[in-house]
């Protein structure tokens, strides 16, 4: 069965997760009660959970859904990223050929995947996690990101930098979000 991703009904998800989450902000910590993990990968739940335990007193609750659906979409669009990428390096008859087709912005977006360059991949953010101005960071790979697809033009949330989240907790977040695959095979 092929997963796919429906940022709509993800925004409805979170903000329904996002009330509930403002319900029981007054609570201690402690007793709240995470939900369990089943295996390797998080599970979307989890994840928001985690994410929102993140957020908590950095980042006004109505704006959490910016916070994570953006790095939810950065991590989705890099796992189908990666996805094809191998599909490509098998498919390539010599290592020339490989290198060429890898880097070839027309083999992904023929596949309705956008074509994401070296800097803007969920690799290369964790990569940054550990510096200073991550939130900037973030929202100049988005930026790029919508240059180079235009089809993806003003859909990024770009609010990392003015957010004033502790770049610990975007570093968190980004560990959190490398759990989740959003792959389709």
């Amino acid at each position: 069965m092929k997963k796919t991703f429906n940022v709509n009904a993800e925004l409805r998800n979170f903000t329904i997760y996002e009330k509930n989450m403002a319900k029981v902000k007054t609570l201690k910590k402690s007793t709240i009660k995470k939900p369990k993990k089943e295996g390797k990968e998080n599970s979307l739940e989890e994840s928001l959970w985690e994410s929102a335990e993140q957020l908590r007193g950095t980042v006004e609750v109505s704006n959490y859904k910016y916070i994570a659906l953006g790095l939810m979409f950065l991590k989705f669009i890099s796992d189908r990223f990666e996805e094809r990428k191998k599909e490509i390096e098998k498919s390539a008859r010599t290592d020339k050929e490989r290198a060429i087709l890898v880097e070839d912005k027309d083999e992904y977006l023929q596949k309705n995947i956008p074509f994401l360059e070296v800097g803007c991949r969920w690799s290369d953010l964790m990569g940054l996690a550990t510096q200073r101005n991550l939130g900037l960071k973030i929202d100049q790979i988005l930026r790029k990101i919508e240059q180079t697809n235009p089809t993806l033009a003003d859909v990024t949330p770009q609010v990392f930098a003015d957010s004033k989240i502790a770049n610990e907790n975007l570093t968190a977040l980004i560990n959190e979000f490398s759990k989740i695959g959003f792959g389709t095979k």
